[in-house]
């Protein structure tokens, strides 16, 4: 057995070196273990080492080093020098390592790797324990889910962080080969610069969970904020000594990132405004709070994401210092068996640093954009390099290492998360772009507003009340959204113009959503669809209004995104959190209905899992009859009778306004006002004749071989479009419903079709191409190029011109925009005698009800003034009496919004 030498680097760690000398003492190694201590000389350590020095079982070598050399570096290369073990063991003075660490370490060595390390967690519980093992947004050690060696090519990869010196043992020869550690790493990193050279010098390094070890983890902001920015600047030294290496260019990349987020922010405030900045930041930290504790499973968690940025900051701040900072250099003689100095850069080093890796940094966030895999899917497995066989003494570590070029085909890589970034920012400039006036309120707009705004004064649900009649609580729709909308009312103010931040703030997280949500059955081709999405000219123009769905469809993704995840892991939890997000999208609106009906189609496709899916829907049906039981208690009969109209109307039993209805409507309103959005159009009629064409294939062949492809993508758009095919309503913002799962299934198809047809991907980027340029061109022509808020021009007019107290008969929604009392046009009748104004909405699905009495007033009025918008044409009436009339007159006058 081969003689162990493991070295401690060792400065006031009186509290925790007791535990880990016992642990390095008490090793089930068969062979011998010599243990190192290395420290200043005076140090506290040595009194909490007085037993283990006298028993001569540690040896001590307490040193004196001038000021600025008494450096981890240092210690440990003198402890190496004075080594005698074949093996040479490098821990930390607060890790406990395993019993078997040693002989896991040798036993592994044995099987031709030349370095093996392991990954080290927290030794105690708590928060600061849980952030550091726990946090997915950022590791402050490397995480070894899954083994993975690294080489040359591997190093500084997505998921293959180096490995830390506190927890790592090497061949004796590949450490003499290496040179030792760099001394003039004063501050860390010291351990990655070793790791490199290890690397370069073609030896292989096993990073693996058979060694992990337990580690004190610093507890405390100030602790942490002081380590992350001692690390920082030694990552600035990391970066001169290694400019053209993976990671530093990684590092860099991020560097530019965070100064140009922080640039583009700073920009948009300017711009939008600062709260515009601030509620996509708010939506953002929103979504990663919640991704955190479903990941960490600890409520907790949900505070990651402010610490992570805090102590990101700090990093960032040591790295701008140790860039700015003039290159250190040795200026005292290394000690014995230390590593080469590094020479100091010229006084353009630090600038060509940052301009390589900005160069870098959009090099690769163009590469995934447009990259040659992006049609792909996940890298071929065959790309990861085969690992060195193992003996038969360790199969648990080989059955880790057969899973591992699996698991990291599935790993996402930085270049994705930036062009993610690029998507989602080009996203926010077409939804942010003066939101207030364009385009030109939509009907439901008012009505919305009116009811959230009361309820962020009163906390109650109430709209404008009608003349002559109570004002009952509206409870036509679920609250909410109302409350959802007051409640961002209370913070930044009322109005549609602020209801269309929260709107187009919820659009951006759905599309982050909708990309997880592919990325589980797209591979790296997600992005074809978030792309897509994110620039559709009718997805845009909908983000843009505050209509329920667009709070909708973040509830709505995000179920398909758990029960995806759910089918893959066939974990009962996962299907239980679906089913909750299923019924939250249901509640929160009931035409979410159409996501029960892609579940159960879905698992009419795979026909399996039967007791996890009536697990899924009952959790959603336990979510329903909680918010039936509450509506009833709160609200009685009032909330029964007016859901009752809603399904009425859904069923096409009560009367429906402002929809269509037959395809002559249908039509005319494509042709006519909608004709604008060509390429959604031609889009969605593109996804339905997949979706049935794979129905009719499946019929043919009598296999469904072709749909359970993408089964979970087929199963949503099919549901979607019989769904809403089937009801009555057809209103044009339950449009985007059908859409994202159509947008879903055709980039699936694409991407199927690129794999077996290479060939035509020239073809297929410059298609997409044509159509971002469409969709850019359609933005400009339906928004930037519009002024035609009638609505708006309206209410200005009747601000103006109609007394204050004039009884105005006419919709709900232009009398949500007026100041005047209103009556509404089905009770024309019964306020004929009183009305002074009559105000007509017309648009090519709508027209006024066929009131007798409203027409008859309409006949007998002079009409004031004309306002036609996109697709709606108002007119004011002014009705005229037999009598003097009670309020004055205005003049004919036409005006166009």
């Amino acid at each position: 057995m081969p003689t162990v030498s493991v070295v401690l680097p060792v400065k006031n760690s009186e509290a925790t070196i007791g535990a880990t000398v016992a642990a390095l003492l008490g090793q089930d190694y068969g062979g011998t273990v010599e243990l190192i201590v290395v420290g200043p000389a005076g140090d506290r350590t040595w009194d909490a080492l007085g037993a283990e020095l006298q028993s001569g079982a540690v040896r001590a070598l307490e040193i004196e080093l001038p000021p600025g050399r008494d450096t981890p570096a240092v210690k440990r290369n003198i402890g190496l020098a004075r080594a005698r073990g074949e093996v040479l063991g490098l821990c930390d003075s607060d890790v406990v390592p395993a019993a078997n660490w040693v002989s896991t370490g040798v036993a592994l060595l044995r099987c031709s790797w030349d370095v093996v390390a392991g990954p080290i967690e927290s030794i105690e519980p708590g928060y600061w324990g849980l952030y550091v093992d726990a946090n997915r947004l950022a590791s402050k050690t490397p995480r070894m889910d899954a083994a993975y060696r690294l080489d040359a090519d591997s190093f500084g990869r997505w998921r293959r962080k180096p490995p830390v010196t506190a927890n790592v043992l090497v061949n004796r020869a590949t450490f003499e080969d290496t040179g030792g550690f760099d001394e003039t790493f004063t501050f860390a990193y010291e351990d990655y610069d070793w790791f490199r050279r290890i690397v370069d010098r073609g030896h292989l390094i096993l990073c693996t969970r058979l060694l992990a070890a337990r580690h004190h983890h610093r507890r405390g902001f100030r602790p942490l904020i002081g380590e992350y920015l001692r690390s920082g600047r030694g990552c600035a030294q990391y970066l001169r000594s290694q400019p053209h290496c993976r990671l530093s260019l990684r590092r860099g990349r991020q560097l530019v990132a965070c100064y140009g987020a922080a640039l583009a922010s700073a920009a948009l405030a300017v711009t939008v405004g600062p709260v515009v900045v601030a509620a996509v930041a708010a939506a953002c930290a929103l979504v990663l709070a919640l991704a955190s504790a479903a990941a960490a499973r600890r409520a907790v968690a949900v505070t990651f994401p402010l610490t992570t940025f805090v102590l990101g900051s700090a990093f960032v701040a040591g790295l701008t210092r140790g860039l700015l900072e003039r290159p250190r250099t040795a200026s005292v003689a290394p000690a014995q068996g230390a590593g080469p100095s590094a020479r100091a850069p010229n006084p353009w080093a630090r600038a060509r640093l940052l301009f390589a890796a900005l160069g870098a940094s959009l090099r690769r966030t163009a590469t995934a954009l447009f990259p040659g895999a992006l049609l792909q899917g996940a890298p071929a497995t065959a790309a990861t390099p085969e690992v060195p066989p193992l003996t038969p003494t360790i199969p648990l570590l080989e059955l880790s290492l057969a899973e591992e070029p699996a698991r990291a085909g599935r790993h996402r890589s930085r270049g994705e998360a930036l062009a993610l970034a690029g998507v989602v920012g080009v996203a926010a400039l077409l939804r942010f772009w003066q939101l207030s006036g364009r385009p030109g309120f939509e009907v439901d707009e008012p009505v919305y507003t009116h009811i959230a705004a009361s309820v962020a004064a009163s906390g109650r649900l109430l709209g404008k009340p009608v003349s002559g009649l109570p004002n009952p609580p509206y409870l036509y729709h679920p609250p909410f959204y109302f409350l959802l909308l007051g409640g961002w009312f209370s913070l930044v103010g009322s109005g549609i113009a602020k209801a269309r931040l929260l709107a187009a703030g919820m659009s951006l997280i759905t599309l982050a959503l909708l990309y997880g949500c592919c990325r589980r059955f797209l591979g790296r081709a997600a992005l074809l669809p978030v792309v897509l999405v994110a620039t559709d000219g009718w997805i845009v123009y909908s983000s843009r209004i505050s209509w329920m769905e667009n709070t909708l469809m973040v509830l709505g993704v995000g179920a398909i995104w758990l029960y995806g995840r759910a089918v893959q892991t066939r974990r009962i939890e996962a299907y239980l959190a679906a089913g909750v997000c299923l019924g939250a999208a249901v509640v929160f609106k009931h035409v979410a209905g159409y996501l029960v009906l892609a579940v159960l189609l879905h698992w009419a496709l795979i026909r399996r899992d039967q007791r996890q899916h009536l697990v899924m829907l009952g959790a959603a049906v336990a979510v329903a009859c909680i918010y039936l039981v509450g509506m009833t208690l709160a609200f009685g009969h009032v909330y029964w009778q007016e859901t009752g109209v809603q399904f009425d109307r859904t069923l096409g039993i009560g009367d429906v306004r402002g929809t269509v209805s037959t395809l002559g409507q249908a039509a005319r309103a494509v042709l006519g006002q909608y004709g604008v959005f060509y390429v959604t159009i031609l889009s969605a009629a593109l996804g339905i004749v997949l979706v049935f064409g794979r129905a009719v294939q499946a019929l043919r062949i009598r296999s469904l071989s072709r749909i359970l492809e993408h089964s979970v993508l087929y199963a949503w758009a099919a549901a979607a479009i019989v769904f809403f095919a089937a009801i009555q309503l057809h209103f044009s913002n339950y449009f985007v419903m059908i859409l994202i799962p159509l947008y879903a299934y055709i980039s699936a198809e694409l991407v199927g079709l690129l794999r077996r047809r290479p060939p035509w991907r020239p073809a297929a980027y410059a298609t997409l191409a044509a159509v971002l340029v469409a969709n850019l061109a359609t933005f400009m022509q339906r928004i930037a190029e519009r002024h035609d808020n009638a609505l708006v021009a309206v209410s200005r007019y009747a601000s103006a011109q109609i007394p204050s107290g004039a009884l105005v008969v006419t919709e709900e929604y232009v009398a949500n925009m007026i100041p005047q009392p209103y009556c509404p046009s089905w009770r024309a009748s019964a306020c004929a005698a009183r009305a002074d104004y009559v105000i007509t909405y017309t648009s090519r699905t709508e027209r006024p009800p066929p009131v007798p009495a409203l027409y008859r007033l309409i006949a007998s009025s002079t009409p004031l003034a004309t306002f036609t918008g996109f697709k709606e044409r108002i007119v004011v009436y002014r009705i005229r009496r037999t009598s003097a009339p009670r309020t004055g007159f205005s003049p004919l006058r036409s005006a166009r919004a």
